[in-house]
């Protein structure tokens, strides 16, 4: 197989005659080799980019790779849509149609879920729209909504990341000097270090938030119903 350098959102075009459908995994970022074998199909559509596409001088995300959680926007998600319609629309000319009515349908709920989340918002009192969070997952969304973020436990975009005693000394101060009134966590997050934060500064821990999972059933069965549980959790988290 040869070894091809690829762009961000470069697709090839691949002779797959012979072989069947792989699995598709979640990898860190780095090199890889793809081995696709099995395809019944003469030819397929392979497009590779990096998970996490990095938006030169984006202020506030320092991550070598970039901020992934651009879904916590439902503005931004409408793209993803609209990348889908298109691709599909592309290999699938004669199902464009429905491709776009499909489209059209669930951007319209996509607009709907972000004014919905902006009446919920409304709702807390400005001087408390205050995010304290486990990693630096929200940025998109404190951005959309009209929050400050206070800042993380972990001080990273990924969960793999650590923090030393200096960086969980100046949170606590933060936190204090802010009156930001709880910790936000994802329901997979280890809550240690967020509960012996909330011991120094007598803040709540919210430790149920769906931000890079679904569930199978309530409460964040799909999308939308997961920024829904989120925000909810949020919302009550400030009041």
């Amino acid at each position: 197989m040869t070894e091809t350098a690829l762009e961000l959102e470069q697709a090839l075009e691949m002779d797959c005659a012979g072989m069947t459908q792989g699995g598709v995994y979640k990898l860190t970022v780095g090199e890889y080799i793809v081995a696709l074998t099995g395809f019944e199909t003469e030819t397929i559509v392979f497009s590779a980019a990096p998970v996490h596409a990095h938006v030169e001088g984006e202020a506030g995300h320092d991550h070598s790779a970039g901020d992934p959680h651009m879904w916590l926007d439902p503005n931004l998600v409408i793209t993803y849509v609209e990348n889908i319609r298109d691709g599909l629309s592309e290999v699938d000319p004669e199902g464009a149609e429905t491709y776009k009515a499909n489209a059209d349908a669930y951007i319209a709920e996509l607009k709907d879920l972000d004014k919905w989340i902006v009446e919920q918002v409304n709702t807390i009192p400005a001087e408390r729209r205050l995010l304290v969070t486990n990693h630096e997952a929200v940025g998109y969304f404190a951005e959309r909504y009209g929050f400050e973020i206070v800042g993380a436990v972990i001080p990273s975009l990924s969960t793999d990341a650590g923090t030393s005693a200096k960086e969980m000394a100046a949170l606590i101060e933060q936190i204090k000097a802010t009156g930001a009134p709880a910790i936000f966590l994802g329901e997979v997050e280890n809550a240690d270090l967020a509960n012996q934060i909330a011991d120094e500064t007598g803040v709540k821990v919210v430790d149920n938030l769906y931000l890079e999972t679904l569930t199978d059933g309530a409460p964040a069965a799909t999308y939308i119903e997961m920024m829904k549980h989120n925000v909810t959790q949020i919302v009550e988290g400030l009041k």
